[in-house]
């Protein structure tokens, strides 16, 4: 089984806690398939087995790579990095309507640490196994904020939940004392005026009965 860009996993991660998931499934469906047809492309085969071209975890014969690219292999790296940069728009696209505007913004830092890597391996500054290190040492510290900022959302949302319990118990209680307020006005008015009836029938007949 292909597995998904280590990205996607943490845009899943990074999701909004209040996002509306409806419909969520096919728009990560689209930049999922956007990514796994990297691995396909023939442009980038000089690549395929230098880098997990569609993400997921790298090969230990991959880290171990001490190599730098070749002038084909240059030349499949920047058509990679293309790939990936369309790939990552679809992403922020959807990231922009659905996910937390502070880890859509760290996920975009995430690529553009990506892309600064790339370079490197690019130009020969770095080989093909530290281009990988570096990038599961980005995307450890990227799944960490991602993760921390998940949890501070999750927090505030509990934490407004539960104030907006407190507000509707302290609605209900306050109509109740209304309710029992009007009530309790209701059987006083209610006495008072059947004692003032019987003061009336009481007078009535001492009248009738006294004349007077």
């Amino acid at each position: 089984m292909k597995k998904l860009s280590a990205l996607l996993f943490v845009i899943m991660l990074g999701m909004s806690f209040n996002a509306a998931f409806q419909g969520a499934a096919i728009a990560q469906a689209g930049a999922n398939n956007c990514y796994l047809m990297l691995e396909s492309q023939q442009s980038l085969v000089p690549i395929r087995n230098k880098v997990p071209l569609a993400g997921g975890k790298p090969s230990l014969e991959m880290l171990a790579n001490d190599a730098k690219p070749t002038k084909a292999e240059k030349k499949a790296i920047g058509d990679w990095e293309q790939g990936l940069s369309q790939c990552n728009e679809q992403a922020k696209n959807w990231g922009n309507a659905n996910m937390n505007p502070q880890a859509n913004q760290i996920l975009q830092n995430n690529f553009s640490a990506l892309r600064s890597l790339i370079a490197d391996l690019y130009v020969g500054k770095i080989s093909y196994g530290k281009f990988l290190k570096d990038k599961q040492a980005n995307d450890s510290a990227t799944s960490a904020q991602i993760t921390e900022v998940a949890m501070k959302t999750q927090a505030e949302n509990q934490r407004q939940a539960q104030i907006q319990e407190q507000s509707a118990r302290m609605q209900r209680l306050q109509e109740e004392s209304i309710e029992q307020q009007k009530r309790a006005a209701d059987a006083i008015n209610g006495a008072t005026q059947y004692q003032q009836n019987q003061d009336m029938m009481n007078r009535g007949l001492y009248i009738l009965k006294n004349g007077f």
